[in-house]
């Protein structure tokens, strides 16, 4: 299994132009928790890393609709 990691937050962050605020929304957290998982990375395991692996997939998704 990947894990996902800071740098994966940040990119997918950066690929929507949203800023730390807005895309801490996505996540159901205030910006200061969505802001430690960029620097120190999401959780490993519960239910706040299995919604981060479902908006990132997502999110993914409908980049690679756009791109057709």
């Amino acid at each position: 299994m990947n894990m996902i990691t800071a740098t994966d937050l940040r990119c997918a962050r950066k690929a929507i132009r949203e800023t730390q605020e807005k895309f801490s929304q996505r996540f159901g957290v205030i910006r200061t928790t969505y802001t430690r998982w960029e620097k120190e990375g999401p959780p490993s395991a519960g239910t706040a890393y299995a919604l981060i692996e479902r908006v990132l997939a997502e999110l993914a998704e409908a980049r690679s609709e756009a791109a057709e």
